[in-house]
């Protein structure tokens, strides 16, 4: 499996969401990363003691991310700055739901 890779855009423009986390999924079937963030200042320097977590649960392996990409919202501490790396990248199996 090849890890899905970030990118983060603070201001979405107009009638967009700001603070988005972009997530690519190069692979053919839905991931379910456990994704870490490092908090840090407008310099760079890493904010000890800060937590940031997400809206859609990335941060917490609850958000699918189907092949091609998906999005998340880091949180307020989140939000100027930081690093992501993937702690788990799960692999979600699908179920045929009998109609």
């Amino acid at each position: 499996m090849t890890p899905p890779t970030f990118a983060y855009q603070a201001h979405g423009g107009s009638n967009r969401i700001d603070q988005m986390l972009s997530i690519t999924n190069p692979n053919t079937v839905d991931v379910a990363p456990v994704l870490a963030f490092t908090p840090v200042s407008g310099d760079g320097s890493v904010l000890p003691g800060v937590r940031v977590g997400t809206a859609y649960g990335s941060d917490r392996g609850e958000l699918a991310v189907c092949p091609g990409g998906g999005f998340d919202e880091p949180g307020p501490a989140g939000r100027q700055r930081g690093n992501a790396i993937v702690l788990d990248p799960k692999l979600l199996h699908h179920t045929k739901v009998a109609q």
